[in-house]
């Protein structure tokens, strides 16, 4: 995890941004990174194991424990979501589902957070599944999704983040903004 301050020139100037991410290979938190840094969020909450998921075994274990949907445990966080305004949550697809610590993230952290917004990385399919899963773990709607693959992630997924960040910004002012209340007086 690192400290982030806001920045000028970023998009959330009006709302606090913690961006969890749980990634085993990198790619994943290459995309929350920059997500981070558009929307000038002020933490970023790596979700980390004790155990480590490197080589084959790793992989074997992963894939083993997402295809049953575990709750492995996991670090307990360093930030409370309930804190921020918008909580970013970004993921990998493994074997069609959840990775299975931002599963036991979500199971954790459900009833503590706010307005959220979801980011999957996927090998080629399974990342709109994927959002579903996490829409049903957390009970709620998230302001945006983005499905993005590890190819767009390899080529350049600035584009894609910026147009994610920009469409989050403008749901968060939407659902926050007060309702203009236009009242006529009465002609007697």
């Amino acid at each position: 995890m690192v400290g982030k301050s806001k920045k000028e020139g970023t998009l959330a100037k009006s709302f606090r941004t913690l961006v969890v991410s749980y990634s085993r290979t990198g790619l994943t938190k290459k995309v929350a990174d920059l997500v981070a840094e558009q929307l000038g969020a002020e933490k970023i909450e790596e979700v980390s194991e004790s155990v480590r998921r490197i080589g084959w075994l790793g992989y074997l274990r992963s894939a083993w424990e997402a295809s049953v949907e575990t709750t492995p445990l996991i670090q307990s966080p360093q930030f409370d979501p309930a804190e921020f305004d918008v909580v970013v949550l970004a993921a990998p697809v493994w074997m069609s589902k959840l990775a299975s610590p931002m599963r036991t993230y979500l199971v954790k952290m459900e009833r503590r957070l706010p307005r959220i917004a979801f980011i999957v990385t996927e090998g080629g399919s399974g990342g709109h599944r994927v959002l579903q899963q996490m829409r049903e773990l957390c009970h709620k709607m998230p302001l945006t999704e983005l499905v993005i693959t590890e190819d767009e992630i390899r080529k350049s997924p600035v584009t894609r983040v910026k147009a994610f960040c920009e469409k989050l910004a403008s749901q968060y002012e939407k659902e926050v903004r007060p309702i203009a209340v236009s009242v006529k007086k009465a002609v007697p």
